[in-house]
């Protein structure tokens, strides 16, 4: 295995973010209407549906996380569809302040009580994971900030990684992580205090390499403009040796014992060609797993072909994966013994060439495929550790739908969100019994 030792920095950078040092840029406003649209009939009485909808805007859900009381608090996108703001709903009008244009899109986090019917939202920055800390009894942000970068022959942009901490009010602080290249936040591997933030970074334009910024929530100074957000203070950083082309996308993360496991896939669009590894991060040192990249079975011998859609592993009964081979109508469901070898796979077809799915598996080894069907409607998919297919589960969601994130609640529930691609009907959270 190769091993990435772990070394300590400073990393500097990031001289400008046009943000306060508090949370409070853009005071939350209260909602004591229901913004929910009114639900459609649900096909399967396992599914509980909670519509999210406000008049006159296009609404993105990223993520959400639930704290102890089943308070909820979502981050995503909302986009101005009605240029006439009598025509747009009060509370968001008020709440966030839109230009004139009807083409204007905030980043926004937004408060819900048990039921989803919302509290507060806000402006943010541009979000892409929540997680509840239930010591802190706060909601942990990972974002971005697309700002100014200090460069020795002129001012450049770029993309650095922002965590902010807030209650269910949203009242908290915005911290920013400082890189001396674009870094793009992808997920956060939080334990306790400290932070491992999982990133993309961009030392070559447009080619994305894997790095693990640590930070602590109680080390951070104060940034020389006053009008920065505090920045914390890296205890450790770690880059992969990979240099592979593209842009890089990275599973979800599966956490065993103390070590956490993920892949990641670079797509190099010149060559239509996809570079992946898996990886094992035990807090300090990087592990690239290179067994994955040398398959024997014939379902791998076209791997630059094969793109990831999802990926988990309890290291005592080896991996899942869900690929996708280039220009083929089905995706495999694979199962791989910790030699990375082939043990179990199952052909799901699918239906057009664009078509992609979604997959996790559950504390007692069953997994969850989210797919299309023949009739283009989302249906949930059961399969036990054989991979046979033990249940499935039909939504009332067409392909106009697009599921954003698909993750596990409990040992018998998954939750999906979707959002309408043709911008008439908001997101869609959707929990699903599945034992």
């Amino acid at each position: 295995m190769k091993r990435y030792i772990l070394f300590i920095s400073l990393l500097a950078g990031l001289s400008a973010l046009a943000q306060q040092k508090t949370v409070s840029k853009t005071k939350a406003i209260s909602s004591h209407a229901n913004t929910v649209a009114p639900k459609s009939k649900v096909l399967d009485s396992g599914i509980k549906e909670y519509p999210l909808y406000f008049k006159g805007f296009w609404l993105i859900i990223m993520d959400e996380a639930t704290d102890e009381l089943g308070n909820h608090m979502l981050v995503g996108r909302i986009k101005v569809l009605e240029k006439d703001e009598k025509k747009r709903d009060a509370f968001v009008n008020k709440a966030i302040h839109f230009s004139e244009s009807s083409e204007d899109d905030k980043d926004v986090i937004i408060s819900t009580d048990q039921n989803y019917k919302v509290i507060k939202a806000r402006p943010a920055y541009s979000s892409q994971v929540i997680s509840y800390h239930k010591k802190l009894k706060k909601f942990i942000i990972g974002g971005n900030e697309y700002g100014y970068g200090d460069s020795k022959e002129s001012y450049v942009r770029k993309w650095q990684p922002m965590i902010t901490v807030v209650n269910l009010e949203q009242q908290g602080e915005a911290y920013a992580v400082k890189n001396d290249y674009s870094c793009y936040l992808k997920d956060l591997m939080i334990e306790e205090d400290k932070i491992h933030v999982l990133a993309a970074s961009e030392e070559d334009r447009y080619n994305h390499k894997l790095e693990i910024i640590t930070v602590d929530l109680n080390k951070f100074h104060a940034a020389k403009e006053a009008y920065l957000p505090e920045i914390l203070d890296p205890v450790s950083h770690v880059i992969s040796e990979n240099n592979d082309r593209g842009r890089m996308e990275v599973s979800a993360v599966s956490k065993v014992g103390s070590d956490y496991y993920f892949s990641t896939s670079n797509l190099d669009q010149t060559h239509m060609i996809y570079k992946t590894h898996v990886y094992k991060f035990d807090g300090k040192i990087l592990e690239d797993q290179p067994g994955f990249t040398y398959f024997s079975d014939s379902l791998y011998t076209d791997s630059h072909l094969m793109k990831m859609d999802g990926f988990s592993t309890d290291s005592s009964k080896g991996y899942v994966f869900l690929t996708q081979r280039i220009g083929f109508k089905e995706i495999n469901l694979t199962k791989i013994n910790t030699n990375f070898y082939v043990t179990k796979n199952s052909k799901i077809k699918l239906f057009n060439y664009i078509e992609s799915a979604k997959m996790v598996t559950l504390t007692n080894g069953n997994i969850v495929v989210l797919s299309q069907n023949e009739n283009k409607m989302w249906e949930y998919s059961v399969y036990n550790s054989d991979l046979t297919i033990i249940k499935t589960i039909k939504t009332n969601l067409s392909d106009h739908y697009y599921p954003g994130k698909l993750k596990v609640t409990d040992e018998h529930t998954v939750e999906s969100i979707f959002y309408d691609t043709k911008k008439l009907n908001g997101a869609v959270l959707q929990y699903v019994a599945v034992h």
